[in-house]
C-alpha cells in the first residue's frame, strides 16, 4: 500500500509539473489547402483574469498611452479606468449625459470620446472626466432623416470622427472635428443570392417593390492605428476583417475561417491584426491579411481563465499583451504573447524595414516550432524573391500555397532559362521549319523516303484505328463527315466508347493535373467518383433529352446514333483541355488569357460541330438543329427537377413507412 501511494503521489506531482497555462490550442493554416488547419505552438497564454471590477455588460475598451485601459461599462453607465502596470483600478468617469456608453476611444489629442446610442451623442471628456463638447445628429441634408445612435467610434490625429451607428446600414459615418458630416467613409456591398439575381432579371418593377428590403451586412467595430489607417470588422461576412485606404476601399480582407461573427480587432505596432469573434476565437493576421494563428473558444458553462462566454472587445498594450472584455460574464481577461508569436512580429517588422536576411533568420526560428506555418513560408518566399533567389522563393511560396508570388518567382526562373536557351530554341524551330518541306521533297523524289511512312499508314488503315482517327478528319469537313457517320461508312460505336473513355481521362487530367499556378483545387480535395458519375450522367441525359426532342420534331437519329455522334464531336474539347494542361506548366498567372482563349476556341468549335452533327444525324436544317439543342437543354432541366422531386418524395414516403413500422413493432411488443 505504501508503494502504491508513493507512485500515485509521483504521478500527481508529474501532472503538476507538466501542466500548461494554455486552456485552448493554437492553430495555423495548413499548406495542404484553404480551410485546413494544423496545431502549432501557443501564440498567447492566459494571463490575468480580473473579476473584481464590478462590471455590468461592458462593451468596449481602449488602451491609452501609459497602458491606462478605459472600459465602457455599459450597464453601470460609466467609463472605468484600469491601470495595467499596477494591476488595479485607477478611477472612473461618470457624466450626467451617459445612458448606455458602448464605445470609448482615447484620441491623440488626449481627450476621451464616448459613444452612447441611448443618449444619441458622442461625448468628449478630459481624462479627469470634465466634459469638453458633444456631437449630436448631423444636420446636413446628405445625412437625411437617418437615426444617429453612435455605438462604436475612433478618432484620428486630425480630430476626425469615424462612427458606427446602431441600425445604420449606409456605412461608417465620418464627422469633422467641428461635427460637420463628411459622408460615409466606407460601406459594405450588398451580396445578392442567386434567387435575388433572378428576381432582378425577371420581376417587374411592381413585383420588385413587394420584395423585402435588401440591406448590406453591418460593421461591428472599427480601429485606427498610429498611421491613421482604418480597420473594420463586419458581421456575417466571410472576409470579416478589412483594412481600408484613404478612399475607404478595402485593400486587405482577412478571411476568418471560423463559425463566429467578428466582434472587434486591434493592430500591433508592426501592423499585425488581432480580431476576436463571438464564438471566443481570436484570429491573428499579418498586415496583408495572411492568417497567422487561431486560438481560444467560448464556454458558457465553465469559469476557466482564458475562456469566454461572449467576448465584446479586444485591445493590445505596449508589451503586446491582448486584453479582452467578456460582455456576458463581465470580466477582464489578458493573454500574454509567447516567444513564438513575438518572433513572428519581429520577423514581420524586419521584413517591412527591408531587412530580408534578418527576417528569414527569425522566420526559420518560427519554423522550428511550426514547420508548416503558412505565414512563415510566404514571408521567407517573398524575402528570397526580393533578394533575387528565385529557386528558394519558388520552394517556399509553393509550401505557403500562394500562387501570386509563386507565379512571380516562376516567371523570373523561366525568363532566365529562356535567355540561356534562346539559341537552342531558335535552332530547333528553324530545323522543324526546314525539315518538313525537305522531307516532302524527298518523298516525291525518292521512294525510300515514302517507304518510311508505310508502317504508320498501315497502322492507321486498321479498322479500329481508322474509326478512332475519323474524329480528326471530321475537323476538316464536319458536314460530309457526320453524313458518312450517319450512313455507317465511317466510325463505330466501339470507337465512340474509346473516345468517351479518352475524353474522361483528359477531363480528369484537366481537373487535377494542371500546374500549381492554375490548379486552384488541390487534387486530394477532388471527388473523382462524383466527376465520373457527373460525366456519365450529363452524356446520358443529353442523349435521352435530344432523343425525346427529335421524337417530337421527326428527327432520324436513334439513341445509338446519338451516342456515336456525340463522341465524335468531342475532339475540339479534349484537345483544348490537353493543350491547357500542357501550357499550365509553363505559363504564369499573368498569361492565363492564352489558356482562356484556347478554352473558348475549343468550346466554340465543339458547339459548331454539335450543330452540324445534329443537322446531319436528324436530317435537319441548321435552324432546326439549334432548336433541337435548346429543347434538349429544356428537357434536361425538367428531368433533373423531376428527379429531385421524386427523390425527396420517395425519401419522405420511406421515412413514413419506416416510422409506421417502428410504431407497429413497438405497439405489438
Amino acid at each position: 500500500m505504501k508503494y502504491l501511494l508513493t507512485v500515485l503521489m509521483f504521478l500527481q506531482l508529474a501532472g503538476i509539473l507538466l501542466a500548461n497555462r494554455a486552456t485552448t490550442y493554437t492553430y495555423t493554416p495548413s499548406s495542404r489547402g484553404r480551410g485546413r488547419f494544423t496545431r502549432t505552438g501557443d501564440a498567447y497564454l492566459p494571463g490575468a483574469a480580473v473579476t473584481t471590477l464590478g462590471l455590468d455588460e461592458p462593451q468596449d475598451l481602449h488602451i491609452a498611452p501609459g497602458d491606462m485601459l478605459y472600459i465602457a461599462d455599459t450597464g453601470n453607465a460609466r467609463i472605468l479606468i484600469y491601470d495595467i502596470p499596477r494591476g488595479r483600478p485607477a478611477g472612473e468617469i461618470r457624466d450626467s449625459l451617459f445612458r448606455t456608453p458602448t464605445g470609448v476611444w482615447f484620441a491623440p489629442d488626449s481627450l476621451l470620446y464616448v459613444a452612447d446610442p441611448a443618449a444619441k451623442l458622442v461625448i468628449v471628456l478630459t481624462p479627469e472626466g470634465e466634459r469638453v463638447r458633444t456631437y449630436e445628429r448631423p444636420v446636413a441634408a446628405a445625412f437625411g432623416d437617418r437615426n444617429f445612435a453612435p455605438r462604436k467610434l475612433a478618432v484620428d490625429a486630425a480630430g476626425n470622427l469615424f462612427i458606427i451607428g446602431e441600425g445604420l446600414y449606409d456605412g461608417v459615418i465620418q464627422l469633422s472635428p467641428q461635427g460637420r458630416f463628411l459622408g460615409y467613409f466606407t460601406s459594405n456591398r450588398i451580396n445578392l443570392s442567386f434567387t435575388e439575381r433572378l428576381q432582378d432579371l425577371f420581376f417587374t418593377e411592381e413585383q420588385k417593390a413587394n420584395l423585402p428590403g435588401r440591406t448590406p451586412v453591418t460593421f461591428s467595430n472599427l480601429y485606427l492605428d498610429h498611421r491613421n489607417i482604418l480597420y473594420t470588422t463586419t458581421i456575417g461576412d466571410s472576409r470579416a476583417v478589412k483594412k481600408h485606404n484613404a478612399a475607404g476601399r478595402a485593400i486587405v480582407s482577412g478571411i476568418y475561417g471560423t463559425e463566429g461573427a467578428a466582434v472587434d480587432l486591434c493592430v500591433s505596432p508592426q501592423g499585425a491584426m488581432a480580431a476576436v469573434f463571438d464564438d471566443g476565437e481570436t484570429v491573428v493576421y499579418t498586415r496583408d491579411g495572411t492568417m497567422i494563428a487561431v486560438f481560444g473558444y467560448s464556454s458558457r458553462d465553465e469559469d476557466v481563465a482564458g475562456l469566454f462566454d461572449t467576448p465584446s472587445s479586444i485591445a493590445m498594450d505596449s508589451s503586446g499583451t491582448l486584453w479582452y472584455l467578456d460582455g456576458a460574464k463581465a470580466f477582464l481577461q489578458s493573454y500574454e504573447p509567447t516567444p513564438y508569436i513575438t518572433n513572428i512580429y519581429d520577423a514581420l517588422a524586419r521584413f517591412d524595414r527591408g531587412d530580408y536576411s534578418g527576417s528569414i533568420r527569425v522566420w526559420k526560428d518560427v519554423l522550428e516550432v511550426n514547420q508548416v506555418s503558412q505565414a512563415a513560408h510566404l514571408s521567407i518566399g517573398k524575402s528570397y524573391l526580393f533578394q533575387g533567389n528565385y529557386p528558394r522563393a519558388l520552394y517556399h511560396t509553393r509550401i505557403a500555397d500562394d500562387r501570386h508570388f509563386y507565379s512571380q518567382a516562376f516567371w523570373e526562373i523561366r525568363n532566365l532559362r529562356l535567355q540561356r536557351s534562346v539559341v537552342s530554341i531558335m535552332g530547333a524551330v528553324a530545323l522543324l521549319a526546314l525539315g518538313v518541306p525537305i522531307f516532302r521533297f524527298l518523298r516525291h523524289r525518292y521512294a525510300w523516303a515514302d517507304y518510311l511512312l508505310r508502317p504508320a499508314r498501315a497502322f492507321a488503315a486498321l479498322p479500329p484505328v481508322r474509326s478512332f482517327l475519323f474524329q480528326f478528319r471530321l475537323l476538316k469537313n464536319p458536314s460530309d463527315g457526320f453524313y458518312e457517320l450517319r450512313e455507317g461508312r465511317e466510325g463505330s460505336a466501339g470507337a465512340a466508347l474509346v473516345i468517351y473513355t479518352l475524353f474522361f481521362g483528359f477531363f480528369l487530367l484537366f481537373a487535377a493535373g494542371r500546374g500549381f499556378i492554375h490548379q486552384k483545387v488541390p487534387p486530394e480535395d477532388i471527388d473523382f467518383l462524383s466527376l465520373l458519375l457527373g460525366y456519365a450522367g450529363i452524356i446520358a441525359l443529353f442523349i435521352l433529352s435530344n432523343y425525346l426532342a427529335a421524337s417530337i420534331h421527326n428527327g432520324r437519329g436513334d439513341m445509338g446514333a446519338l451516342f456515336t455522334m456525340l463522341a465524335y464531336t468531342g475532339a475540339p474539347l479534349w484537345t483544348a483541355m490537353a493543350l491547357n494542361v500542357a501550357l499550365s506548366h509553363v505559363l504564369t498567372a499573368n498569361e492565363v488569357f492564352a489558356m482562356r482563349l484556347i478554352s473558348g476556341a475549343g468550346w466554340t468549335w465543339w458547339g459548331i460541330q454539335l450543330i452540324v452533327a445534329l443537322r446531319e444525324t436528324h436530317d435537319y436544317s441548321t435552324r432546326a438543329a439549334v432548336s433541337s439543342i435548346l429543347y434538349s437543354l429544356l428537357f434536361m432541366v425538367i428531368i433533373v427537377v423531376l428527379g429531385v422531386i421524386v427523390t425527396i418524395m420517395g425519401r419522405q414516403v420511406w421515412q413514413f413507412f419506416t416510422a409506421a413500422a417502428k410504431e407497429l413493432v413497438r405497439n405489438v411488443s
